[in-house]
């Protein structure tokens, strides 16, 4: 059985190469990695959201330790874009580069996965605005320099997956400095392709040849691949405030061998020191964990009040901001086939029964009814279950036909239902899709532990004051798939975060 939530990611590292002094007038440098909200087209100003900064490091040569998490979506290539920040300490304030000369390069995930080994070479180059054309030489006709993008695939569910908790400490470090004892600090390695990748850099201890540094969380994918048999890397330096760090040696061994090391030269010689290491593994409780003991229900409300649509006629065209017709730009596959098809992939392999629960509120069911808080969808109380998306979207038109919008609505007496039908051994996804704040939303009933409420909100509303509930605004015609993924993956970072009941 496929896993829902198991869309394929790549973890991104970066690494300078051969940076020109002129661009890094002091080699103090930073990468930031942007993402293209939309498909960048010609003559068409692109649209980039930062996905976080890395550390500082003073080197023309740097290699960046921190990384980047990135969905990979093979029907819509990802677009990025790396920009070098060059800092430079001037009377004690950091001065960043103009806006018109920063150093770039850009990429697709499709062109980082097809590479060889995973690893992409782009040369730097600047943006000109006059000319809309790119520059990969400054004025002086040098060259900018390379950034190195390695991807390592995330999704491999064969790999051991362990919180590791681990302290270093060090006895009888060489002395590196005439007029102090040595300012130690440490980088651990792994190996991607053919590409060695910094995965942790310590702090500096000062002073001290028989240093204990800080203990430090790390996960097993991020420090070996899942693979205590790869071999990880120790590379143990002595810090200088101006001259390059001295390295005082190293060693390249599997992970249950770091406990005790001597440190070695490039020769492979004793450089003097010996590293220790305390380790303690935990398991980490996953999605698949979560489930392999519980199962999945699914049901969706959809608010029928007055906001949502024409009140008395229902088969002219809703305004394209409405509720209604955002439900049906996201169940209509004739709209978006993909959209379906992607919301049925991602749910249906946990939906043990393939059944899915759906209720409207916020309207009258009949004329001559009341307003009502909680109906079936398809009219059948005693049976409100639909085979699949397609059952649940063709008994949300039948109900267009039938009821009269109406309102106020409500979500305790849905969330009720929720709580009341989901057993002890299974979980439930409760979708609800609104316009607005409900009348009930400071007195919403609690969600039971089992139940993960999930609001689809749409509109200009502040959900901000439901916070006990998953929110996701802007789900409209142009962005519903954006909106899809969204939602996915913070759903899938909650699941991640359970445990073991």
């Amino acid at each position: 059985m496929d896993r829902v939530f198991d869309i394929p990611q790549l973890e991104i590292y970066i690494h300078g190469r051969d940076l020109h002094r002129d661009v890094v007038k002091q080699p103090k440098v930073s990468v930031t990695l942007f993402m293209a909200m939309s498909a960048p087209k010609v003559n068409v100003d692109t649209k980039w959201s930062s996905l976080g900064q890395s550390e500082v490091i003073r080197s023309t040569c740097p290699h960046f330790t921190k990384t980047w998490v990135v969905e990979y979506d093979v029907v819509a290539d990802t677009h990025l874009r790396v920009e070098l920040n060059e800092d430079k300490l001037m009377d004690g304030v950091v001065k960043k580069t103009k806006p018109n000369k920063v150093a770039f390069a850009q990429f697709t995930l499709s062109e980082l996965s097809a590479s060889s080994n995973g690893k992409l070479s782009l040369q730097l180059r600047y943006a000109s605005p006059l000319t809309n054309t790119d520059d990969y030489r400054n004025e002086n006709g040098k060259n900018l320099g390379f950034v190195d993008i390695i991807g390592e695939l995330l999704s491999d569910p064969n790999v051991t997956k362990e919180k590791l908790t681990m302290e270093y400490s060090a006895s009888h470090l060489k002395k590196m400095d005439i007029l102090s004892n040595t300012d130690g600090f440490f980088y651990l390695l792994k190996k991607i392709g053919d590409e060695w990748v910094e995965v942790y850099k310590s702090e500096v201890i000062d002073n001290n040849l028989n240093p204990t540094w800080q203990k430090f969380k790390i996960s097993s994918t991020k420090l070996c691949s899942g693979n205590y048999n790869n071999a990880i890397k120790f590379k143990c330096y002595d810090w200088n405030k101006v001259d390059a760090c001295k390295k005082i040696g190293e060693f390249e061994l599997p992970l249950h061998m770091h406990r005790d090391q001597p440190l070695k030269n490039d020769k492979n010689i004793h450089s003097g020191g010996r590293i220790s290491l305390v380790l303690t593994r935990e398991p980490i409780t996953t999605i698949h964990d979560y489930f392999d003991k519980r199962q999945l229900k699914i049901i969706v409300g959809i608010d029928f009040t007055v906001s949502n649509g024409a009140l008395h006629n229902l088969s002219e065209t809703l305004n394209p901001c409405t509720l209604l017709q955002c439900i049906e730009t996201f169940f209509n596959s004739t709209l978006d086939q993909r959209v379906l098809e992607e919301l049925s992939r991602l749910l249906s392999p946990y939906n043990y029964d393939e059944k899915i629960t759906g209720y409207g509120f916020g309207c009258k069911p009949t004329k001559e009814s009341e307003n009502s808080q909680l109906f079936a969808l398809n009219f059948n109380d005693a049976k409100p279950q639909c085979n699949g998306f397609g059952e649940l979207f063709d008994a949300y038109q039948n109900t267009l036909k039938r009821v009269v919008l109406y309102g106020p609505g409500m979500l305790a007496p849905i969330i009720n239902k929720a709580n009341k039908l989901t057993a002890v051994d299974e979980h439930c996804l409760l979708f609800i899709l609104t316009d607005g704040i409900p009348m009930d939303h400071a007195l919403l009933p609690p969600v039971h532990d089992n139940v993960t409420c999930a609001i689809i909100g749409i509109g200009n509303d502040d959900f901000s004051s439901m916070s006990n509930i998953i929110v996701e605004r802007d789900w409209k015609e142009n962005t519903t798939r954006e909106a899809l993924r969204r939602l996915n993956s913070r759903l899938c970072k909650w699941f991640s975060e359970l445990k073991h009941q």
